[in-house]
């Protein structure tokens, strides 16, 4: 989508599809004509011009395991000269009551990936244990498959992490730089399942698991058909992004949880 500044005129996508209010698409074709005009000189040398007449997508694939740091500031303390957080809830001595904040990186049983994880984990997806809320696992972009992909784990409710390599290709795919959006919940009787996004033959679509284990790979179970997993997106197919997953008991068999 690219943005003009006329009046009335607020996005227009490669399609043709307007957001302009009722009566102001002569001003909307104009700016459109305008941005060709730009497209086709040198006087205006973007890079979306390049791809103008291309699909235009802002994807999570493939995944960006860049680790973007700097140095901490003073201000990331009190952000706008205002404590993150107020009073009442940082309590005496600034100490939260009741909040627990670590870094799974450094709160790790393994010295290790303080010194040599580089990757971005970013997009971190969270699930807690409704049997045992001590036991979480969060999910991230912390790397690709090529070997198990790896899971943030805890089990006494965040204060130590491990970080597993543990979740498989699923079944019968071809190993590549995803898994890509992630998005887990837990269910009754200790079992975790989670959506991934996988390039497959179509193009990139989800898969959903299930384990009684995190930490093992052997654990997950996967939607399989002759030897091949099954994409679980309803829609989209070859081009999903930005897959959800939600456990929860069905209406019919009380005992028994849908995902």
């Amino acid at each position: 989508m690219i943005g003009f500044d006329a009046p009335g005129v607020t996005e227009f996508g490669e399609r043709g599809r307007s957001t302009a209010p009722a009566g102001h698409q002569e001003k909307l074709h104009e700016a459109l004509a305008r941005y060709n005009r730009y497209c086709t000189t040198r006087r205006l040398r973007l890079a979306f011009c390049d791809g103008a007449k291309k699909r235009r997508e802002i994807r999570d694939f493939p995944p960006d395991f860049h680790q973007y740091i700097r140095e901490a500031l003073p201000e990331d303390m009190i952000p706008g000269g205002e404590l993150a957080l107020p009073s009442q809830i940082l309590g005496i001595g600034g100490l939260a009551n009741g909040i627990l904040i670590r870094d799974v990186v450094i709160s790790n049983a393994d010295k290790n990936p303080n010194n040599t994880n580089r990757a971005s984990n970013s997009e971190p997806s969270i699930a807690i244990n409704p049997a045992n809320p001590k036991e979480i696992d969060i999910f991230a972009f912390s790397a690709g498959w090529g070997a198990d992909a790896p899971i943030w784990h805890s089990t006494n409710g965040g204060n130590i992490w491990s970080l597993d390599s543990t979740i498989p290709n699923p079944t019968g795919l071809s190993d590549s730089g995803c898994p890509c959006d992630q998005t887990p919940d837990d269910g009754r009787n200790n079992r975790l399942s989670a959506t991934f996004l996988d390039t497959d033959r179509s193009g990139i679509d989800a898969y959903s698991g299930t384990t009684t284990d995190p930490t093992s790979a052997a654990a997950w179970k996967w939607l399989v058909e002759n030897g091949v997993a099954q994409p679980t997106d309803q829609v989209g197919e070859g081009g999903t992004d930005q897959p959800w997953l939600l456990v929860n008991h069905d209406p019919t068999t009380k005992s028994q949880d849908d995902v």
